[in-house]
């Protein structure tokens, strides 16, 4: 049997396939259990249809093609890294209202992330750390200057410009820029910058903060508020003891 092309068609009993299987480079035709194959490897609808004519054969409806497995293992691992690149925190809203974009906000959590493995506590706003009860820790978006008020002044920034009378805060770059540690409750407070940054202490009047060592040992003290410093080296500073 030719096609309307004059090419030979080739029969041989095969297990019967669904009609536009596609084996290796070739087309497999089906009727009645009889596979049909293209020696020429063609596939087109004109074909199909021709060649069911010369069969004798009823019209198919339109054949459902196969997709290579391999193409449907890529498309599963894509969909599941698509998943989990587009996986954010639950904050990630509140920073884009923020205006951040999706690569800001991802570097943000990054920041958040960092801190949490650091020092503990749990993430309570998109730059916003509870340090156990004790305390907030402000974070500030790499690049810029101050933490955002992400959270329409809820939770505020004690350490913003001027400092709120009361607390000691300490800020992880110089010239108070970058994320900021606020202490009000006289305590031991944790510093975990090894840079150079700064501290304004706007106690009551004539508060004393002592910075401790790793041992926990005060190796100095700002002798009493108010007082402040631009560029503290924090490296050796493990904590503060506000008062």
């Amino acid at each position: 049997m030719a096609l309307a092309n004059g090419k030979p068609y080739a029969q041989q009993r095969l297990p019967m396939q669904e009609l536009g299987v596609l084996l290796e480079d070739k087309a497999v035709l089906a009727v009645g259990g009889v596979a049909h194959r293209a020696t020429d490897g063609r596939f087109t609808a004109k074909r199909v249809s021709a060649t069911f004519e010369k069969l004798g054969a009823p019209h198919p409806a339109t054949p459902k093609l196969r997709r290579p497995a391999i193409h449907r293992r890529a498309a599963i691992l894509g969909s599941a890294s698509a998943g989990a690149e587009g996986a954010t925190s639950p904050y990630a809203s509140q920073a884009r209202q923020s205006g951040l974009t999706a690569s800001q906000t991802s570097a943000l959590q990054h920041e958040v992330d960092r801190y949490l493995a650091q020092m503990g506590g749990k993430q309570v706003a998109a730059n916003v750390i509870d340090l156990g009860g004790k305390n907030l820790m402000f974070v500030a978006l790499p690049g810029e200057a101050h933490p955002r008020d992400m959270t329409k002044g809820a939770l505020a920034d004690p350490c913003g410009s001027p400092v709120a009378y009361g607390y000691f805060c300490a800020y992880s770059g110089t010239n108070w820029h970058g994320t900021s540690i606020p202490m009000y409750g006289c305590g031991r407070y944790r510093i975990p910058w090894t840079a150079d940054g700064s501290w304004v202490d706007n106690q009551t009047t004539g508060t004393v903060a002592n910075f401790l060592d790793d041992s926990g040992v005060s190796r100095w003290n700002d002798g009493g508020a108010f007082n402040m410093d631009d560029d503290a080296p924090w490296y050796w500073v493990h904590w503060v003891q506000n008062c």
